[in-house]
């Protein structure tokens, strides 16, 4: 599948977004401050999106996350007596939904 962006603008705001993670790639606001340095991108994240895709969005940045939030122990835990395995991907730990979480799928829109 092909990543694709897409902008939100009303007056001097603006809202990028990618297909790749769900995510936020830039907010742009105006400087109120210093006028003639034009808008200003309040977003922590990568330059583009191919950047986040060949890095693997590992500080999991304007992305969604998923199938958890967090970090799961071991990457382990028990659901009505049923003990449940995930992948590991921040060390011996599962954290937003490992490998495959949904930071790196890409979403049709």
């Amino acid at each position: 599948a092909r990543i694709r962006c897409f902008r939100l603008s009303c007056g001097d705001i603006s809202v990028e977004l990618s297909s790749l993670g769900a995510s936020i790639a830039r907010i742009l606001l105006p400087n109120y401050r210093d006028a003639e340095s034009g808008r200003d991108d309040v977003v922590l994240g990568y330059r583009s999106p191919r950047d986040q895709h060949d890095d693997r969005n590992r500080p999991f940045f304007s992305a969604i996350v998923g199938r958890v939030a967090n970090r799961i122990e071991r990457g382990r835990f028990e659901l009505n007596g049923e003990e449940y395995r995930l992948d590991c991907n921040d060390g011996p730990n599962h954290l937003h939904g490992g490998n495959d979480g949904f930071c790196h799928r890409i979403w049709s829109a």
